[in-house]
């Protein structure tokens, strides 16, 4: 069986893969429909605890588990229907810590204007944008509070906007008190200071630098200095372009 994926789409579960083992490891794949990174997540090893809020992008993720893990080094231990914080929520309530998380946000998706221009050229509400930037927010809380200790969070939105990635991160980072010289000082001025929110109790992240040499050539390309990973859909022209995607990755400490 096979799954297409665009190039840059992989980039989060190999981020995540080049921080830890991921074979045996506990993970939740948090917004996981319709599958693609679930698969890449089994195909790595990991034992996957899938999350999504919406029925029919769930029963598409079944449906491609069923044709597609067969034969994969990982196994599926839980596929969940629910909103991914407040699950998240529970199971921090119940003591419950994973390995490794995969959060692969909901965003505007203008990262795919290559493919669909159309869609992502409408135009979008500004109390829509809130909404999103809340919610990405508050996944990253909840999903880095899921972490043992020394556990790795993966964050990626098929967004070009800096508001969904460079931004959100430092409005992140500054709410979980890390020094500012541990992040890029220049996307404070497009955080939201007024939403940040007191840090969940005994929770410490640090943000784990992507290197180049841990990616393949092709994606290597947009590794930043700050140690993100901004893919643009003009590069890798000559192969007829990629999704753009952003993605970061932390630890928690």
């Amino acid at each position: 069986a096979w799954w297409v994926q665009d190039l840059a789409a992989s980039a989060p579960v190999r981020a995540l893969a080049a921080g830890m083992d991921l074979r045996g490891a506990r993970t939740v794949d948090l917004c996981a429909a319709p599958g693609g990174k679930a698969l890449q997540l089994l195909a790595a090893g990991a034992r996957l605890t899938a999350v999504d809020r919406s029925s029919a992008r769930l029963e598409r993720l079944r449906e491609n588990l069923a044709r597609c893990a067969e034969g994969a080094d990982g196994e599926v231990e839980e596929v969940v229907r629910g909103d991914a914080a407040r699950w998240a929520r529970e199971r921090i309530a119940e003591g419950e810590t994973f390995d490794a998380v995969l959060l692969d946000a909901p965003c505007s998706g203008t990262g795919l204007v290559r493919r669909h221009p159309a869609s992502v050229l409408k135009p979008r509400k500004a109390v829509d944008m809130r909404r999103l930037h809340k919610a990405q927010h508050e996944l990253l809380r909840e999903g880095c509070a899921l972490l043992r200790p020394g556990g790795v969070l993966v964050y990626a939105t098929c967004s070009l906007l800096a508001s969904e990635g460079e931004a959100q991160v430092a409005q992140f980072l500054a709410d979980m008190g890390v020094p500012q010289s541990d992040w890029e000082e220049s996307s404070v001025a497009a955080a939201n200071a007024a939403d940040l929110q007191p840090r969940p109790p005994g929770v410490r992240i640090e943000l784990s630098p992507l290197a180049a040499e841990e990616l393949p050539p092709e994606l290597a390309i947009g590794v930043t200095p700050e140690g993100y990973l901004r893919m643009l859909p003009c590069m890798c022209a000559d192969q007829g372009g990629v999704d753009g995607f952003f993605v970061a990755r932390f630890v928690r400490t």
